[in-house]
């Protein structure tokens, strides 16, 4: 009898978690698309999008293909409609609320069930609810939202309004500035011209019971043994009842509950003793807690939410010192440097890449080249929730941007709404996130209004940017997540109009004199940042990459196809003005795309190299390169291809990211090796160096062994060549170094010659190279130098592979083994017979 009762209590539990919970009826799935003029007609998946849809059924030619980016005007000029047959049943019909649910349209629309208006959509970075218990029936029903052309309601508002409000010159498309769209969709320096439309997140039927949780927001207090969590839940009452919440914390060896009568009090407090911290990689673990917030309503289970969370504190540190005010982030009280670089939405058709998992796939990339940090940029969106939680899970801090990016915003009273609307909900819904550790206004646009002749194009829109980011928005912040800090723009020096936004002395920066100003890489060692947000130099992809966009009538560096597939317009001539200062370039367009990987990778070191070591005194504090990935085939300046290769950059970021690094600054005079460690505690280490001629002849060698103090850098070596005699002109030097941990294991390695690598009269390094299979999908590789050898790296133009070190130096004599993994499981023939070693000698 008892086990009876036991078993009926039981199921009656289970009843109650399941049953009581808010009905969902999804609408995901199946629909039918139409152009409203019924020119095209066919099915598509939701999420998803127009111009995806289009590609896959074969009406739109892959615009990411040679030319046929313009191609896609054709759709996206045109209004389309939705369409879909949905059962309701007569139990979820008698149920008291029913809401439709719209976790993201792109854009502008028309929402009609059973032939009636239920309402509208303007803003693609919302979730839309609407009432619609009374226009539905039991049995068949009918949705059907119309989605207007984004450029024609785009050049609806410029011609009302007389102005364009669009930055980028030829780059972008007309009118995005009044749009609250991905801003990048309409063109970038980068980006093409694909304005996409669709319902681009879930839709669904959504029934709450008599009272549903609407959000709760988490305030931890840290100290050495105690993590105390107040949780604040506020709830949506849809009739007048008792209403209660419970919340747990727990892990797999302790449980924490806290109740809340909501008529009383809308928070309760966790103490959790001797917490688990959440850490970024190269500080600790990434211990996640389980938290479940319940809402019960008098009695019964009506409403569940429930995320991991990471116990930690996370602070932005602007001290006044003696040259302006610090800049950076401090994580449970460590100090961090930020390490990382620029995220822009994974796809131009943004669903697709959320379903092709590129999301996390590049992140993953980050991860694995030693990041700690990514910046979602402001002309992109808010991301997927599972964006915020793989950082979580592995250690990645998140500078959100809002999406705001380098066009003005314009000064009018729906936009204003929208701000307000888009701020609260996005706030809302990530405001949690261990990851999140920065709300920024937007990007470049306060420096825009002070250095970008914004006063003089368009004055009359002025004062929305104060509105909107020194007013509307940190209000915002303030009041939904006061935990988290607020930065109005990027770059700023957080004083607003006063000054140079772009100030070394304060706030953050953005540099460009490398790259849009030709300055040679030395530049960057004079431009002494508190904290780098921007800074960035392009390369060409891999030629398997561009075999994928352009035949190969197509594979010269000014083609039609390639001038396409680079948006900047003076790029292409800029990467071959930089790769002629540095090397001597050849006449082989393979050739040559291996050569701009290197430009691009040697700029971007002498960059994060000088900022890394500025680090003590908090002088420098963060080091994001524009940027990680691309969201089509082209040109740019990401460090990873859309597909998903790496170019040399991402291997260098590997190297010049790792925790314990070796910065070295070298001139024809001196060289300065420095010290760095970022983790949290005092790390032994021996750097050895050794200074040759081109032939290999040791002219200079030594080592030091170094206590790295604890988030700091120090220097460990100054070595003066002016007292050196070499017998040969310093030019025609390498410089070669190791750093070793104590037990003797090499950290880092690393080369830099004293002037352009053209100068120097490389030998033949006659690589070795010996592979075996060492397991499924993975080879090791020994590869020898016979004599001095620079940027020495593995191709392989029939698979891809992922090397754990590439675009490295040798020295003669020396032996470095690698290993190499590939998606395929080749057999070991496969893998070598289509597998070479080659270096900077063979690239000419």
């Amino acid at each position: 009898m008892k086990k009876r009762v036991s078993l009926l209590l039981l199921m009656f539990l289970v009843f109650q978690t399941i049953f009581a919970q808010p009905k969902i009826l999804d609408l995901n799935g199946e629909w039918l698309i139409q152009t409203t003029n019924n020119e095209y007609s066919t099915t598509t998946e939701v999420p998803g999008s127009i111009l995806a849809t289009m590609v896959e059924r074969g009406f739109l030619a892959d615009p990411f293909y040679g030319l046929n980016e313009g191609l896609a005007a054709e759709f996206y000029n045109k209004d389309w409609n939705y369409t879909k047959e949905f059962q309701v049943s007569k139990e979820f019909l008698s149920r008291q609320n029913i809401f439709l649910t719209l976790d993201g349209v792109d854009s502008v629309s028309t929402i009609f069930v059973n032939g009636k208006i239920v309402g509208e959509t303007f803003n693609m970075h919302l979730q839309y609810k609407f009432d619609v218990k009374k226009f539905l029936v039991e049995g068949t029903n009918q949705i059907l939202i119309t989605i207007d052309s984004p450029t024609k309601i785009a050049n609806q508002f410029v011609a009302e309004n007389g102005r364009t409000l669009t930055h980028n010159g030829g780059c972008a498309l007309p009118g995005v500035a009044y749009l609250r769209k991905a801003w990048f969709s309409f063109g970038w320096d980068w980006g093409p011209k694909l304005p996409d439309l669709g319902i681009w997140r879930a839709i669904y039927l959504e029934s709450p019971d008599t009272a549903a949780i609407d959000s709760y927001y988490v305030t931890q207090t840290i100290s050495d043994d105690l993590a105390s969590l107040t949780i604040e839940v506020t709830a949506t009452e849809y009739e007048k009842s008792d209403l209660t919440a419970k919340i747990k914390l727990s892990d797999s060896e302790s449980n924490y509950l806290a109740e809340i009568d909501l008529a009383e009090t809308t928070t309760a407090t966790i103490d959790v003793k001797n917490p688990k911290l959440w850490w970024t990689r190269e500080l600790g673990e990434q211990h996640l807690y389980n938290l479940e917030v319940q809402l019960f309503s008098n009695g019964t289970l009506v409403d569940t939410k429930s995320q991991r969370l990471g116990l930690r504190t996370i602070e932005l540190i602007r001290d006044p010192d003696a040259r302006g005010e610090t800049f950076y982030f401090r994580l449970n009280g460590v100090a961090i440097f930020a390490k990382g670089a620029n995220w822009i939405p994974s796809d131009s058709f943004i669903p697709r890449g959320t379903k092709n998992n590129l999301i996390e796939k590049r992140l993953q990339d980050a991860v694995d080249a030693n990041f700690n940090m990514v910046r979602v940029w402001g002309g992109g969106i808010y991301e997927e929730e599972r964006f915020y939680d793989f950082c979580e899970e592995n250690g990645l801090l998140v500078w959100q941007d809002f999406a705001y990016a380098c066009n003005p915003t314009p000064d009018l009273g729906y936009f204003y709404e929208e701000v307000e609307k888009e701020a609260e909900y996005n706030i809302k819904r990530l405001r949690n996130k261990t990851s999140l550790a920065l709300w920024c206004g937007n990007n470049e646009i306060e420096e825009a209004w002070k250095w970008w002749a914004y006063v003089l194009l368009w004055p009359e829109h002025k004062d929305s940017h104060v509105k909107i980011f020194d007013s509307i928005i940190p209000s915002i912040v303030n009041k939904l997540d006061p935990n988290t800090s607020y930065w109005a723009s990027s770059p700023s020096n957080g004083i607003g109009y006063g000054g140079d936004p772009n100030s070394p002395d304060r706030g953050d920066s953005h540099y460009w004199g490398v790259w849009h100003m030709s300055q040679p890489f030395s530049a960057y060692r004079k431009f002494n940042s508190r904290f780098m947000s921007e800074f960035g130099f392009q390369s060409f992809p891999e030629m398997k990459t561009i075999a994928q966009f352009a035949p190969e009538d197509q594979h010269r560096m000014f083609s039609p196809i390639m001038k396409n597939h680079q948006k900047n317009k003076s790029g292409n001539g800029r990467i071959l003005k930089y790769m002629r200062r540095r090397f001597a370039v050849p006449i082989d367009f393979e050739k040559q795309t291996v050569l701009s990987q290197l430009t691009q990778a040697e700029a971007m070191e002498y960059g994060v190299d000088h900022w890394r070591k500025n680090r003590n005194n908090f002088e420098c504090m963060g080091a994001l390169y524009w940027q990680l990935n691309d969201c089509w085939p082209v040109a740019s300046w990401s460090s990873i291809d859309y597909y998903g290769r790496w170019k040399a950059l991402q291997y260098f970021a590997k190297r010049f990211y790792e925790p314990v690094y070796c910065s070295v600054a070298e001139s024809r005079r001196d060289v300065e090796f420095w010290g760095v460690n970022d983790r949290n505690y005092p790390v032994e280490t021996t750097l050895k160096w050794t200074i040759a001629k081109a032939d290999g002849t040791i002219v200079n060698e030594g080592e030091k062994t170094t206590t790295l103090p604890a988030a700091d850098s120090v220097k460990i070596e100054y070595l003066d060549l002016r007292k050196e005699t070499f017998g040969v002109k310093k030019h025609q030097l390498l410089i070669y170094w190791e750093l070793y941990d104590a037990e003797g294991k090499m950290i880092v390695k690393g080369g830099r010659t004293f002037s352009e690598p053209k100068k120097i009269w490389l030998k033949n390094p006659k690589l070795e190279t010996t592979i075996a299979k060492s397991a499924a999908n993975t080879f090791k590789l020994d590869i020898k130098a016979n004599e001095m050898a620079m940027y020495v790296y593995i191709k392989n133009n029939t698979h891809d592979f992922r090397a754990s070190d590439n675009f490295f130096y040798l020295k003669k004599g020396e032996v470095y083994t690698i290993t190499v993994t590939t998606p395929e499981d080749l057999s070991l023939d496969e893998f070598k017979s289509t597998t070479k070693t080659e270096s900077l000698y063979d690239l000419k």
